[in-house]
């Protein structure tokens, strides 16, 4: 293995000298393409492609016509092309400027769609090479299919590349600072914060097509507080398609999936299947002050961690089109991370006089599993005008979470090390969780041009059980004794009704406004095995509002404002305790409401040629805001809760663009802060500080050749909250790619964070406390993975 590391490292120049003397591919150039109803999604065989070099002054055509949908067109001399299509009842399509050279002489233009004469005239597009990261109509793209990153990648890895994202030092996905709402394929994930994080560090990136980022949500998302990503899976062509990969990684991890798609005329069936796994170790100490009204004393700890995982997954998606109209859509997502924990910790209690009076080692090993399983079904009706239209989504969900942990903690003399004694404690949980959900959307022009009236009503119900026992080990009878105190049974149930009503008006000279009012009424209820139950509900109006104007072709401006809601997570309401640290007891607060905001964004986009930047500034007026708190306690412990805290202001500026040096050289780069203002009093009474947040992040692309290419991402990131602020180091990704066979076996290159593990420095102040902590993870990785693509598809008509 020692050897193994040496080598690694020098793999990346192996690719960059390949990739600068890749020569000239032998075969010529290639054009493919998928022809589909733009209503319907319905697959067209038959329509006429006709492709012509525009440098040929006989501008002969070569034609072919469609079976199932799909053209190719083989052995094409360099140049620009025309590629015409047309179709008995369709409107002519007409794409321009479509360059075969020797850097990229393999386009696959995906699918096109045509619309109905009546509809629409012929449509002549130019056509524009995808780059890595593009931003239209207020939606940011991240193509990873273009990348360099995505073998061997999860999708946590690659939503971590994307503008404007990062995680809070507890691992959490954030978008501009808060928790986005996370969709696959324009549906919904019905998860909640560990299940998510389990499916996206499980689900591999190699069956991604691309990532979006909506700054301006439809009206079913408008009320998000955090804005919405959606996460695009790959098709596939027409016919059998597939992809299937092993990775390797110097940190120990190991993965293989598989992913495939076959799609017909009528139906299109696509799924991906995999495990991963891997270790994680990780260091961290923490030195806290506390002051008492006569004295101080300190509060040392020094911890190591070693963490192993594994994390199986299986995704299948059927999309049906039984005609024109309808769409039906079953989707079965499951996954599964079984885990084993140890960590160690050193405990130090120093007195007034600065002498060491108090010392102790913890010894946590934590193993277990959890599971989910998450069925869904939609259906789609879109009538003549594709405004028009009836949507419905049916989810389900069902998950456990098994753990046993088991603490040994033995106290030593202070002077001499010896051992005084010790005790044993364990925690069995078995936390059980099913959900339900039922979403409807409807669209219907009226009668006044441009107007579309929009609604939608969603019903949800999520029930958990979890049970927790204590145990303490007996010495003299060697048998585990059950702790009362310390166990609990406990139930939560929560329902959301939610009914909206909105307005979509495109005016002339490029003008856009939408309106959207939503009403919401949340029910949850605790019951507990040895307490009183407790029951809560609110209810909320939830408008939002969007103008929009394109000032030419280039550049545009937006004005929004929405009322949004965050609703506390069952982590944060669930009152059982935490014992991990005997020295901070963690638990949750049932008493919570939910964190409500007022959102004002203004934003300016502009995209030009080679470039494009977008601007933005906000203000957001936040009450009862959801903060872990920590408070001191008599005894010198501490009490790590969740609190609704007093409002604030946040203050935001962001600004993301990118430029395109050459065909073979992109970059992109991302930035912003939030300014967090909390009111005098609070400042003055509780000890909360104001503070910033903030993320610069930048990307690049590189294109040797049409076989090899190169990204990087590098990202530096700041998280103040009102205890305190967090700050990490530079976060690095880079990965390299080259394409063997026809471009079906691919071997890629990743190296995660060469110069300097992830690190988190912490400093955390309450009325009575000054907490400064570090911790850091092994990130360092080498990572080498291999990708063999297969497919089968229709032949084609002979080319006249």
């Amino acid at each position: 293995m020692q050897q193994l590391l040496k080598v690694l490292p020098w793999i990346p120049l192996l690719f960059f000298a390949i990739g600068a003397k890749a020569q000239r591919p032998n075969a010529l150039g290639i054009i493919a393409v998928n022809l589909f109803d733009s209503a319907s999604g319905k697959a067209l065989d038959g329509a006429t492609v006709q492709v012509v070099l525009l440098g040929d002054s006989a501008r002969r055509p070569t034609t072919a016509l469609s079976q199932a949908g799909h053209v190719e067109f083989l052995g094409l001399g360099f140049g620009h092309y025309q590629l015409s299509v047309s179709y008995v009842g369709y409107a002519t399509l007409v794409i321009d400027s479509i360059f075969l050279r020797p850097e990229r002489y393999d386009f696959n233009l995906g699918d096109l769609r045509l619309v109905p004469k009546q509809e629409q005239g012929a449509t002549v597009v130019v056509f524009s090479e995808k780059p890595l990261i593009e931003n239209r109509d207020g939606k940011i793209s991240y193509n990873v299919g273009e990348s360099a990153l995505s073998s061997g990648s999860n999708t946590a890895e690659l939503l971590r590349n994307m503008p404007m994202v990062s995680n809070d030092p507890n691992g959490k996905l954030l978008l501009k600072g808060k928790e986005p709402r996370i969709l696959i394929d324009d549906k919904p994930v019905e998860l909640n914060g560990q299940q998510l994080n389990d499916l996206l560090e499980g689900l591999s990136g190699a069956g991604i097509e691309r990532i979006e980022i909506l700054q301006n949500p439809p009206p079913q998302y408008a009320s998000e507080q955090g804005g919405v990503i959606n996460i695009v899976t790959k098709k596939g062509k027409v016919g059998l398609t597939g992809k299937l990969a092993i990775s390797a990684g110097s940190r120990g991890e190991v993965g293989t999936n598989a992913n495939f798609a076959y799609r017909s005329p009528k139906l299109n069936f696509s799924g991906s299947v995999g495990v991963g796994g891997g270790q994680l170790l990780g260091s961290s100490h923490s030195e806290r002050q506390n002051f008492y009204a006569d004295s101080s004393n300190q509060f040392n700890t020094r911890s190591g961690s070693d963490n192993h995982f594994l994390r199986p997954n299986l995704r299948l998606q059927l999309d049906v089109d039984p005609n024109k109209n309808e769409q039906w859509s079953a989707v079965l997502q499951t996954n599964a991370n079984l885990f084993d924990n140890e960590s160690t910790t050193r405990y130090e209690n120093i007195n007034r006089f600065a002498e060491l009076w108090r010392l102790s080692n913890r010894t946590n090993n934590t193993d277990g599993q959890s599971f989910n399983l998450n069925p869904q079904l939609s259906y789609r009706y879109r009538a003549k005008n594709p405004q028009h239209f009836v949507q419905i989504i049916a989810s389900a969900g069902v998950g456990a979470n098994l753990s046993n942990r088991n603490y040994n903690q033995v106290f030593l003399n202070p002077t001499t090390n010896a051992k005084l004694y010790d005790s044993t404690q364990e925690q069995r949980t078995n936390n059980q969780q099913h959900s339900y959900t039922l979403r409807i959307n409807y669209n219907l022009p009226l009668r006044v041009k441009s107007l579309v009236f929009s609604a939608g009503t969603v019903v949800g119900s999520n029930h958990y059980h979890n049970v927790l026992n204590t145990y303490f080990f007996d010495k003299v009878t060697g048998q585990p004794n059950l702790s009362v105190l310390l166990s609990n049974d406990t139930r939560f149930v929560q329902n959301v009704y939610t009914a909206r009503v909105g307005l979509v008006y495109d005016a002339k000279k490029s003008w856009r406004f939408t309106a959207n009012l939503q009403a919401e009424q949340t029910q949850f209820r605790f019951s507990f095995e040895k307490l009183d139950g407790l029951q809560n509900g609110y209810f909320n109006l939830l408008p939002s509002a969007t103008v929009r104007k394109d000032l030419n072709k280039q550049a545009n401006l937006s004005l929004a404002y929405r009322k949004s809601i965050r609703r506390p997570a069952i982590n944060e309401l669930n009152p059982a305790v935490d014992y991990n640290d005997p020295y901070n007891l963690r638990f949750g607060n049932p008493t919570l409401v939910p964190n409500l905001a007022h959102n004002f964004d203004l934003n300016f986009g502009f995209s030009k040629g080679k470039s494009y930047i977008n601007a933005a500034a906000g203000f957001n007026r936040v009450t009862n805001i959801i903060n872990s708190i920590r408070t001191l306690q008599p005894d010198g412990k501490t009490f790590v809760t969740y609190q609704n805290i007093a409002s604030k202001n946040e203050y935001e500026l962001g600004v993301w663009g990118g430029y395109t040096v050459s065909k073979k050289l992109r970059f992109n780069m991302s930035g912003g802060f939030t300014y967090n203002q909390f009111a005098e009093a609070d400042r003055k009474l509780l000890n909360y500080r104001n503070g910033i947040t903030s993320y610069l992040a930048l990307n690049y692309n590189l294109v040797f050749s049409p076989l090899c290419s190169m990204d990087g991402n590098f990202r530096y990131s700041s998280f103040a909250d009102a205890q305190g602020r967090a700050r990490s180091n530079l976060a690095m990704n880079l990965g390299v790619q080259y394409k063997f066979f026809k471009r079906r076996f691919v071997v890629a290159f990743n190296v995660t964070d060469p110069l300097l593990p992830q690190q988190q420095k912490t400093v955390s102040e309450g009325r009575s406390f000054l907490l400064n902590s570090f911790s850091q993870n092994r990130t360092k990785n080498y990572r080498l993975a291999l990708s063999w693509a297969f497919s089968s598809k229709p032949k084609n008509a002979k080319a006249k």
